[in-house]
């Protein structure tokens, strides 16, 4: 998932290689604060249980009652959701791909760094001794990986693939110039509208059936994106929006963006550009967005309304996920822990409860009854309560040992600091621990107002997350312009 060349011709289409090998078949007002609000009462880790994967975990995945782990040792773990329990380990031809894992109702698919795809029976995922049953070759990293109903959607950047587990055929394969565009780049969305795929400097809108373009929203006028061609940061999706986060060339200077589309109107809901390297995190409901400006503040906004609440926070990378009730932060800014777990309400905008880490946890994602994270250093998926208080949550709190092979042993208990929570929502309009937990089972992280809010995370087709890059280096003349740019944006009152 390197950055796209900015020149050269497309493919021939006589004597190219088959994208995948087999024929197709048939709120409030503006708010500015130095910090978050301090809450008092004690309570327990809000850690529910935590799982070591023997290795870097590269794609995990929250679908129903089960969550999926894909790291580089070549292993694919299914865990129980609500307890951490293994329910089965196969051991995979290569290392998971980032977003390289999807489930259906009865099938499990892994896409793996020597360029194929396992797909498993569901059912079969059990024990250690399961054997894909069909495993048809990819060309190169996934883009992005989406299903609906039994299907399931495919980008990589030489093309887009939709197919059928069950039948194990194709209903399409379209290659990048068969969309008439040179690259394909995540987010990969499969809502009520229909595929959601971005291809060069544009969102593409395709038909699930035929495969193809509907629609093409480009991005012109007064901003020039060129994001689409970096792998963005972060991509979340709620109700009928897709947004995403990452390095954008708007103008004449390297800046950041955060977009966020309506998939029902086909339009921009949302947009900010900034020229500090801050937008990695991103979280995203049905009725707003929140997400890093620069290195040190976060924003939240309404749709609709416009309404805005800035907060001194530094999310980590990926370290932003929302519900409808609350924004959950994995802060690296505090001076007192590695990471500071922090629960916003997004009515009031005060702080509910948090926890310090001496881990850096990030990779956040909601799911369940359950709040999701990684500390990428020491391999470990965490599951944590979104009220603060593991004991508000269904389920047995346990500590899952390491896969068997991979040189550690178990770990014998969470990873906390085993520093001190915090409890207490602050401000009139914090809602209680009850209001505050995602409900539903609906595999996607269903909350309480119907929306699933999904995250996805990118590491540029390595091991390592995506780095911000901003001017260093630049020259002067560069440096001069951005400032001039900038004096005439503030003048023109379109700051941050």
């Amino acid at each position: 998932m390197n950055e796209s060349p900015s020149g050269g011709s497309r493919r021939s289409a006589v004597g190219r290689r088959r994208f995948l090998g087999a024929s197709v078949g048939a709120a409030v007002g503006f708010g500015l604060t130095a910090g978050t609000g301090t809450a008092g009462a004690q309570s327990p880790s809000p850690v529910v249980w935590s799982a070591e994967s023997g290795g870097t975990v590269r794609e995990y995945l929250v679908d129903g009652t089960d969550v999926f782990v894909g790291t580089d040792r070549n292993r694919l773990r299914r865990l129980g959701r609500d307890t951490g329990e293994e329910i089965c380990q196969v051991e995979l031809p290569a290392g998971v791909y980032p977003s390289g894992i999807a489930a259906t109702a009865d099938h499990v698919v892994t896409a793996t760094s020597n360029d194929q795809l396992s797909v498993y029976e569901r059912s079969a995922l059990a024990g250690s001794d399961a054997t894909p049953v069909w495993e048809p070759p990819l060309s190169g990293p996934p883009m992005g990986m989406a299903t609906d109903g039994g299907a399931v959607c495919v980008a990589t950047r030489d093309g887009l693939v939709v197919f059928d587990p069950a039948s194990q055929s194709f209903r399409w394969q379209r290659y990048t110039d068969d969309l008439e565009f040179e690259n394909l780049a995540p987010p990969v969305a499969w809502t009520d509208a229909g595929l959601v795929v971005t291809g060069d400097t544009s969102v593409l809108f395709v038909s699930p059936e035929s495969g193809e373009v509907e629609v093409t929203a480009g991005f012109d006028a007064p901003n020039h994106v060129n994001v689409l061609k970096k792998p963005p940061v972060a991509v979340a999706s709620a109700g009928p929006y897709v947004g995403y986060s990452g390095a954008d060339a708007h103008g004449c200077c390297p800046s950041w963006a955060t977009l966020v589309i309506d998939t029902e109107r086909r339009e921009i809901e949302y947009s900010a550009f900034d020229r500090s390297s801050g937008q990695k995190s991103l979280g995203l409901t049905g009725a707003s967005v929140a997400h890093r400006i620069d290195e040190q503040r976060l924003r939240f906004e309404a749709f609709g309304s416009g309404d805005r609440f800035r907060t001194n926070l530094s999310p980590r990378f990926d370290g932003l996920v929302s519900t409808s009730s609350r924004t959950f932060v994995a802060d690296s800014s505090a001076e007192d822990a590695t990471t500071r777990f922090v629960a916003i309400e997004n009515e009031g905008y005060g702080e509910a409860w948090s926890h310090p880490f001496d881990a850096p946890i990030s990779h956040l994602e909601a799911a369940g009854e359950l709040l999701f994270g990684l500390d990428q250093e020491e391999g470990r998926l965490l599951a944590l309560s979104p009220t603060g208080d593991r004991t508000d949550v269904a389920g047995t709190p346990t500590s899952a040992g390491t896969d068997e092979g991979s040189g550690g042993g178990s770990s014998g208990g969470s990873t906390t600091a085993g520093g001190t929570a915090t409890n207490g929502p602050t401000g009139a309009n914090a809602a209680t621990s009850g209001e505050s937990r995602a409900a539903g089972d609906d595999g996607g992280g269903g909350t309480t107002d119907g929306d699933a809010p999904r995250r996805g995370f990118f590491t540029n087709g390595g091991d390592r997350a995506v780095s911000g890059f901003g001017l260093t280096g630049a020259s002067t003349a560069i440096t001069v312009l951005g400032i001039a740019v900038t004096v005439i944006d503030m003048l023109r009152g379109d700051g941050n």
